[in-house]
């Protein structure tokens, strides 16, 4: 639901009580099930790389009311067809508008796929997080969630923030060539952008 998604997330866990039970971390690389799709289900993938959808966050009975509404592609790929970012969230995923009926039925067939194969992937990892723990992953690559749980008198407390991938990037190479190390494909793979 923003303009431009932040990039990193951080969740500190706080508190996760030994009684609360379930509330492990799921965690998700996107890519590796993406790329599947676009290789066994090219017009699927095609369509949630080309069709923009909006996302909504509206809430005006806060404090400080926000009014967010973007419209963006679910897949996002570079000039070479390149998978480069995701938006996936479907709990902010606004009203859909095609102009046809036939854009919105393929896209519910690619959405569905798409989250069938996310529900399915065996790529998926599970973590129970520790007091003092800080899961730090890609925002744009790597989907999250939770287990249910029951705090059974307790508590579970994760403590998120992000951050720009733009200067953890910048930051990162920076360093990388001031301390004189070689030219590596690293900026590329971590960040999945070209090298500085």
């Amino acid at each position: 639901f923003y303009e431009s998604t932040p990039g990193l997330q951080f969740l500190h866990c706080i508190r996760f009580d030994t009684c609360v039970e379930g509330g492990e971390s799921i965690m998700l690389d996107a890519y590796p099930v993406v790329e599947e799709m676009k290789k066994h289900f090219p017009k699927q993938f095609n369509t949630l790389a080309t069709l923009p959808v909006p996302f909504v966050r509206i809430n005006y009975s806060v404090k400080k009311p926000i009014d967010y509404t973007y419209e963006k592609t679910i897949i996002v790929t570079n000039r070479a067809g390149e998978v480069v970012g995701m938006n996936w969230c479907p709990q902010v995923q606004g009203p859909i508008k095609f102009s046809n009926e036939k854009e919105l039925e393929d896209f519910f067939e690619a959405y569905h796929l798409l989250a069938k194969l996310f529900d399915n992937s065996k790529l998926k990892l599970h973590h129970r997080l520790q007091p003092g723990d800080a899961l730090t992953f890609n925002n744009r690559r790597f989907l999250h969630s939770r287990n249910a749980f029951k705090q059974n008198g307790g508590i579970r407390h994760l403590q998120g923030v992000y951050a720009s991938l733009d200067d953890f990037r910048s930051r990162f190479i920076t360093l990388w060539k001031q301390l004189g190390k070689q030219e590596l494909d690293t900026p590329r793979l971590m960040f999945n952008c070209s090298p500085g």
